[in-house]
């Protein structure tokens, strides 16, 4: 890499926005209800034309980078609108890059309500490992997960992941994945049950809201705080070793070295670059940073059709997001996690005043959710060398 450019790459993952309409109204959507409306100038589902040129993209990619591996998230909007034989298409294509050498997997993000037995088949026929949104009980997620209608949707989501997990339990599918966005006003305890009992998900992650200095309300830190320690309380009295919260399974891979792939400075990241592709084909960084008011995911200027795959991942504007994201925000400096943290996720650390520059808004939640899991290590008979040589301390 010469002035932060990129020479080579081995894995790929992209947020493959194949169906930009949705058949709910999450109120908190960062697609559909933050700062961007990009999606309102795109196609509603990806066409094949554009899918064989985004098959082309990463094979010039294998050329010009060295990529091995593309993780291919399909994503929404919901992805289940698309029709199932266009689908399919779409799947042939992708996984015809396996003949090239590529290392393709294939993974979609859902609301699972348009699960069928239709759709188990075409899962199983791809092998496509299948993650579900779902909030907590039906309380909980039937406050902000809404029809187009204001109608809950926790019965018709309950009902999808039914029909998966059964597929699961037959060897069909692999099992499922779970996502749930975390309600300050939820029970960590019930959210836990509701998706690791209740639903059987045994792989889940808790998403933080989408907040910015600009938006994060007086105590949801604090909030936020208490939530992240109590779920990963739960998760320990659980006492289910097959079960894991990706956030906390994160923490305990900083804490202890432990080489899952997830080590924040490990091989696996210097060798990593996440980035979206839009229905129309337009190339974009993370799709979570449309929470920010910038203009990061301009139209007509880095397309699959037209615009290599090298070029705009050492653009003008992806240079600079490496270098943000790279660059400690001050209030780091001299704090104790700052080695495993890195600063946190970038657009928690957005405000209007400052870019990037802030410390992170769930920073104080981060950090007492490292403290409680180290202290449990410590009490679990873990030693105190490992801790202090993973903070980067010893």
């Amino acid at each position: 890499m010469e002035d932060g450019k990129i020479a080579s790459l081995k894995t790929l993952e992209v947020v493959f926005k194949v169906a930009e309409r949705c058949n709910i109204n999450c109120t908190y959507c960062y697609f559909f209800n933050a700062e961007d409306d990009g999606y309102k100038y795109n196609p509603a589902t990806i066409s094949q034309e554009t899918v064989e040129s985004f098959a082309d993209m990463l094979r010039v990619a294998r050329d010009e980078l060295g990529l091995q591996t593309a993780i291919i998230d399909i994503h929404g909007g919901e992805p289940l609108l698309m029709k199932k034989a266009r689908f399919e298409a779409m799947c042939d294509t992708l996984i015809a890059l396996r003949n090239t050498g590529l290392s393709i997997e294939l993974r979609l993000q859902t609301n699972a309500m348009l699960v069928d037995e239709g759709w188990i088949e075409v899962f199983s026929k791809y092998d496509i490992g299948i993650g579900v949104s779902l909030d907590g009980p039906r309380a909980v997620n039937d406050k902000y997960r809404l029809d187009h209608s204001g109608n809950g949707t926790y019965e018709r989501t309950m009902a999808g992941i039914e029909i998966l997990q059964k597929a699961v339990s037959e060897g069909r599918i692999s099992p499922i994945g779970g996502l749930a966005v975390v309600d300050f006003a939820a029970s960590p305890e019930e959210v836990f049950d509701e998706l690791a009992i209740k639903a059987g998900i045994k792989n889940f992650d808790v998403l933080l809201p989408d907040r910015t200095h600009d938006s994060l309300s007086q105590n949801e830190e604090e909030i936020a705080s208490d939530f992240l320690r109590r779920i990963y309380k739960r998760w320990v009295t659980h006492a289910d070793p097959d079960l894991r919260i990706r956030t906390v399974a994160t923490v305990l891979n900083e804490l202890t070295w432990e080489s899952d792939g997830l080590r924040a400075d490990g091989e696996f990241w210097k060798n990593y670059q996440a980035i979206t592709v839009s229905s129309a084909g337009e190339m974009g960084p993370d799709d979570i940073l449309k929470v920010v008011p910038m203009p990061l995911f301009k139209r007509n200027q880095f397309n699959v059709s037209n615009r290599s795959l090298k070029d705009f991942l050492n653009s003008k504007l992806m240079l600079g997001l490496r270098t943000e994201s790279k660059s400690l925000p001050s209030d780091c400096e001299g704090c104790c996690w700052r080695n495993v943290c890195k600063g946190g996720d970038l657009y928690h650390r957005y405000s209007r005043a400052n870019g990037f520059k802030e410390k992170s808004v769930y920073c104080k939640a981060h950090k007492d959710l490292y403290s409680t899991v180290a202290t449990n290590l410590l009490s679990s008979g873990k030693r105190y060398e490992v801790i202090l040589r993973s903070i980067g301390l010893e």
